[in-house]
């Protein structure tokens, strides 16, 4: 039982949950689609390894105080399309930079993030200062280069900290914290590190942890009210918008395929990668109560790795029978091609 036949040159995954709205168990089943952005004529090609649909969150580090490596692909109701970025940028031709306009264009999305160079701040006379940014060559945009992270030299138990951002640096309450504490590399234009903070915004391409800001304030707090069903796990508050995964400004309502891509400042050797957005249809098909249930894929999340010159893209559809499974027997998988 719950066996696929997949008829795509995908990667196809599997995984049983509860859906924690009505307690009915749900089969996901996901498809990887993974491409390599050809230079030559600036088109997708179906890459020869086709990688794993990701089962679960994955960490650097520890989960408290480090970011998402790779987000979960499976999700029970994604409203909208993930656009997520594993990158680093790259100085043209390898000469060092203070500092450097990064960017990706997909579609409508339009996002600009600058890197700077290693700097911290110091202090003279008693009045605290920023230094300059050192040269570079390259650099991770990952959070933990971004605006957050805890208040150092605390005495307090749980010490104050970027609720957005636990992994990041440059945040502090007291101007005694701040003194050799780095500052971000990564910022918005616009949008430089302030010393209180209000104006600072959490700058990356890569997927939020569902325990930061804001994707835990989607999982809601419950009510009052008595509950009567203890199997279903869901608060009545709960937003669909904790599935997603991408920062808000890379989430996408659709797509069409064909859209233009372009990543600026991502690759050791190419300062702009252009591409497009490829153009299929994934189908499922399930064989549930005796008889074939048919469903199509649904978009949930394009992912771009650059310094591989790397494109990936993930559909799903979801199956329940209550809470009875032995009825799902099988999923049979195709796709079709309109446009690389």
């Amino acid at each position: 039982m719950w066996s696929i036949d997949n008829k795509t040159p995908f990667a196809v995954g599997q995984a049983f949950t509860q859906d924690d709205k009505t307690g009915d168990l749900v089969w996901m089943v996901a498809v990887k689609a993974t491409f390599d952005l050809s230079m030559e004529t600036n088109r997708p090609v179906i890459a020869e390894k086709q990688e794993e649909p990701c089962q679960a969150d994955e960490f650097r580090d520890d989960p408290i105080y480090s970011s998402l490596l790779k987000s979960c692909d499976f999700a029970l109701e994604k409203k909208k399309i993930d656009v997520l970025l594993h990158a680093t940028a790259h100085a043209p031709n390898k000469e060092p930079v203070t500092e450097l306009m990064t960017g990706v264009v997909l579609g409508p999305l339009k996002k600009f993030l600058i890197v700077r160079g290693n700097r911290y701040y110091d202090r003279f006379l008693g009045i605290l200062f920023k230094t300059p940014p050192n040269r570079f060559i390259h650099m991770p945009i990952i959070y933990e280069r971004a605006y957050g992270g805890w208040e150092e030299n605390s005495n307090q138990n749980l010490p104050p900290y970027e609720y957005r951002n636990p992994a990041g640096t440059g945040f502090f309450k007291k101007r005694s914290s701040a003194v050799d504490q780095n500052l971000p590399n990564i910022e918005y234009a616009g949008f430089p590190t302030k010393r209180n903070g209000r104006k600072n915004k959490i700058a990356g391409y890569g997927p939020i942890a569902p325990n930061w800001s804001p994707r835990y304030t989607y999982a809601g707090i419950g009510s009052n009210e008595t509950e009567t069903d203890f199997s279903l796990v869901r608060p009545g508050d709960f937003n669909p918008a904790y599935y997603q995964a991408a920062p808000e400004d890379q989430q996408l309502d659709g797509v069409n395929g064909g859209e233009a891509i372009v990543l600026y400042h991502l690759h050791p050797k190419y300062p702009e990668i252009h591409s497009r957005l490829p153009s299929i249809e994934i189908g499922f098909e399930t064989l549930m109560n005796q008889e074939v249930v048919k469903q199509p894929g649904k978009l949930q999340s394009i992912i771009f790795t650059p310094d591989n010159l790397n494109l990936q893209m993930v559909w799903q559809a979801n199956f329940s029978n209550g809470r009875d499974t032995s009825l799902i027997k099988s999923t049979r998988v195709t796709h079709t091609i309109h446009q690389l």
